[in-house]
């Protein structure tokens, strides 16, 4: 285990000089068939899927083969979208890999709040720099518990709790020889390892 220091509130991935979409304008650029169907917006920014990679769906089945007995296949969402506040929607659009929610899936008519949400993961096969700063800073914002980045090139779990307005206050990195555990479940332990390829 190891903590982490990230400046709080800065983000060390520039997203200067590029046009600002609205949550509006990719919706009908998503159905006029300019961009992919699953995407995501970031800061006003389109990212289009990225989660084709065999080694991401790879990492998302073992969390969803972890995840599953601790918590009910029903609580377990595969890149669920989170129904974010107006004010934060108009410029994102957060689609994680992976979240446990609170209530089985019938639960919800709409997509999930962030306060529905006991755990958001993000896999970061070669999205890590994104996962560990904006996104990290959104999910703290938007008041996310509990944020995971599954690093699977650093072979690591990166874990963020406490969330403020101005980032997570807890940033803590577990290796692939130790165990973790969710806030949900403190008394069970995860294997970092199970949650990695071989």
């Amino acid at each position: 285990m190891k903590t982490l220091e990230y400046t709080k509130g800065r983000h060390p991935i520039s997203l200067r000089n590029e046009k600002r979409w609205t949550a509006e304008e990719c919706e009908a650029l998503c159905e006029q068939g300019h961009i992919a169907e699953h995407y995501e917006l970031i800061e006003g920014k389109i990212i289009e899927d990225m989660r084709t990679s065999a080694l991401h769906s790879l990492l998302v089945g073992l969390l969803l083969d972890v995840f599953a007995p601790l918590f009910g296949t029903s609580r377990v969402r595969i890149e669920g979208t989170i129904r974010l506040s107006e004010e934060v929607r108009q410029k994102n659009l957060l689609v994680p890999d992976v979240s446990i929610t609170k209530e089985e899936r019938r639960a919800y008519r709409e997509n999930p709040l962030p306060q529905d949400l006991l755990l958001v993961v993000e896999v970061a096969d070669s999205s890590l720099r994104l996962d560990l700063s904006i996104k990290a800073h959104l999910y703290a914002n938007a008041g996310v518990v509990e944020y995971w980045v599954v690093d699977a090139i650093g072979r690591r779990v990166v874990v963020h709790r406490d969330p403020s307005s101005k980032g997570y206050q807890s940033v803590v990195e577990w290796s692939e020889e130790e165990n973790v555990t969710t806030l949900a479940m403190p008394l069970i332990p995860i294997a970092v390892s199970d949650i990695l390829p071989a």
